[in-house]
């Protein structure tokens, strides 16, 4: 173990680059010297001095100086780094996992489960990032991550930098469904806020092919499947609720079906889900199963863990749960969320969000469903994709059909 370490200090003192390219941490290394040694190295790159033996003797003035001379001795060259290093993180891991065996095993009657499940799924998202803990950063050191990607939106040309909705114009308002975003599509009961998210979800993975998930508590996954089944296949609702499906409707189930098999569309329903479970599944979708976006139906009902909260702070702590674990996960989350009934017959309003002002703080982007009402004698108006808040750009307006016999919403192009 220890001379995995200073084979990869070696390396670093031949090619001192590496120190910006390895992915370690200080707590990679179980010897003191070299741990010492590493720090050095560190301060001097962070400090934009050559990392030599006499800048790092300067740096710290108690490293052993005749240890140090023997890492030259070490490896001929750096071209075996990485191999080091994967050691390295292998031993990290492994020390780890056996710590956190040893936590668990100690679990007693009186202990609460849910508190350890928390701790070891915090343990283990950690050990997938080999370790690496967010540091105070200068703002000079965060800049290189801004220009990058800065520089690879500018070669889109204009074309959306997030995964696409499947709705053109709210893709170029809002940019698409972006990492680490946090976004609300709210609407009334019925007005069609999961059916404007299964459009969005299976167009992301059957469509576009990238893995997407859906978390409800609203609807089992049977009830999902079926509505996936009428928008995707253009299948009249009514029809397949009373089973009286045509010659038509039978090959296009046949169609869809196949089409929809083996798709990256992954569900999970649950009635009465706890915060906790959600960010389990959750992880568990993105680690498994590559996830890269997903959609909650609905905020209000995901069950918070201290049921002693009045309903209103159970929200708030959802809401901010569900943004610091876009955050976490590097991923889109689409959180469905009810308006409030005296809303109706009027254009939504951020203010008009179900039971907590906090959904309104955390989102980086509010999306109401507006269905104007019908009069007599006139064309129907179009329904509307409000966005009432985006912190990446401008509000707007995006007219869109619902028909609802197909659970399905249509863009709508001006002539």
């Amino acid at each position: 173990m220890n001379d995995n370490e200073a084979y990869l200090l070696a390396c670093i003192l031949i090619e001192p680059d590496l120190i910006f390219k390895a992915s370690i941490g200080e707590g990679h290394f179980f010897n003191g010297a070299n741990r010492r040694i590493y720090r050095a190295m560190r301060e001097c790159a962070d400090k934009r001095i050559k990392i030599d033996y006499i800048s790092i003797s300067d740096v710290d003035a108690e490293i052993d100086k005749k240890y140090l001379v023997t890492l030259n001795d070490k490896v001929p060259s750096a071209a075996n780094w990485k191999y080091y290093e994967g050691k390295l993180i292998d031993e990290y891991q492994r020390q780890k996992l056996l710590h956190l065996g040893r936590v668990l095993a100690e679990i007693t009657a009186n202990d609460t489960p849910s508190e350890y499940i928390e701790m070891a799924e915090n343990e283990l998202l950690e050990l997938g990032t080999n370790g690496q803990s967010r540091k105070v950063q200068r703002i000079g050191e965060a800049m290189p991550t801004a220009i990058d990607k800065i520089q690879e939106r500018n070669k889109l040309k204009g074309k959306v930098p997030g995964i696409c909705s499947g709705i053109p114009n709210l893709d170029a308002l809002i940019g698409g469904f972006q990492e680490d975003r946090y976004i609300i599509i709210g609407a009334r009961p019925s007005d069609g806020k999961s059916a404007l998210a299964l459009n969005m979800a299976c167009n992301i993975a059957i469509a576009q092919k990238i893995p997407a998930g859906i978390i409800s508590a609203e609807s089992s996954n049977t009830e999902i499947v079926t509505r996936a089944i009428s928008s995707e296949g253009h299948i009249l609702g009514q029809n397949i609720m009373t089973g009286c499906l045509s010659t038509a409707d039978m090959s296009s189930l046949v169609d869809v079906s196949e089409k929809m098999r083996m798709c990256p569309l992954y569900l999970y329903d649950a009635p009465n889900v706890r915060f906790g479970e959600l960010k389990s599944v959750a992880r568990q979708m993105v680690a498994v199963h590559k996830v890269r976006a997903l959609f909650i139906d609905y905020v209000q009902i995901i069950r918070w863990e201290d049921a002693r909260l009045a309903i209103h702070e159970q929200v708030a702590a959802v809401s901010r749960g569900l943004k610091q674990l876009a955050r976490e996960l590097k991923i889109p989350i689409i959180g469905l969320s009810q308006l409030k009934r005296d809303s109706e017959g009027r254009e939504p309003e951020m203010a008009d969000l179900d039971y907590s002002k906090q959904l309104e703080q955390d989102a980086d982007a509010l999306i109401f469903i507006y269905h104007p009402k019908k009069v007599e004698g006139q064309e129907p108006k179009p329904s509307l994709l409000l966005v009432k808040k985006n912190r990446d750009g401008g509000k707007g307006v995006v007219k869109v059909n619902f028909k609802r016999e197909y659970v399905k919403f249509y863009q709508v192009y001006d002539d």
